[in-house]
């Protein structure tokens, strides 16, 4: 009696850790799949990243030629622009607008009163109406950015908000 249970304990243990065995390699098979998956993404974002960083720089490098275009093209034509950001109450400058008006080196204002000191008298109330109107429109969008431009007196004019997509 006493062998038999014994015997029959061995072989019920015997096929509990074949069991065990067979359950312990498929999870070191799945193991070993799922890392060979993850080195594989990784080497995939990897190269995306790189391609990301390279993409950047190429989109840089062209930002500034067509930057240098534009400043060399509004210097011949005796032309300048701003970017005044309605929600940031502040405009950047192109550097031949900065001629222009006289404020070398002054690339952003934050008030209009440095361009409406330099506009003829006849042109002040006209520009200052007109930037009412732009703010009051961007205000009552609920967010809506107006982007609007305009010229005057050899001064291109672009109203927009930090959120719009084209600053």
């Amino acid at each position: 009696g006493m062998v038999q249970v014994t015997s029959q304990a061995d072989e019920d243990l015997s096929a509990e850790l074949s069991l065990l065995r067979r359950r312990l390699a498929r999870s070191e098979a799945a193991r070993a799949q799922a890392e060979a998956l993850l080195e594989d993404k990784s080497r995939v974002l990897a190269q995306v990243n790189e391609d990301l960083r390279a993409n950047k720089e190429l989109l840089k490098a062209e930002l500034g030629r067509k930057t240098r275009q534009l400043l060399d093209a509004q210097r011949v034509a005796g032309f300048g622009t701003m970017i005044w950001d309605v929600e940031a109450s502040r405009g950047e400058l192109s550097r031949h607008c900065q001629t222009l008006l006289g404020l070398t080196g002054a690339t952003e204002i934050d008030s209009w009163k440095p361009i409406l000191d330099r506009v003829v008298p006849e042109d002040r109330d006209r520009i200052i109406d007109w930037y009412d109107k732009l703010t009051r429109n961007a205000k009552a969008a609920d967010g809506v950015c107006p982007h609007a431009s305009s010229c005057h007196a050899g001064i291109g004019v672009e109203i927009a908000c930090n959120s719009c997509p084209s600053l």
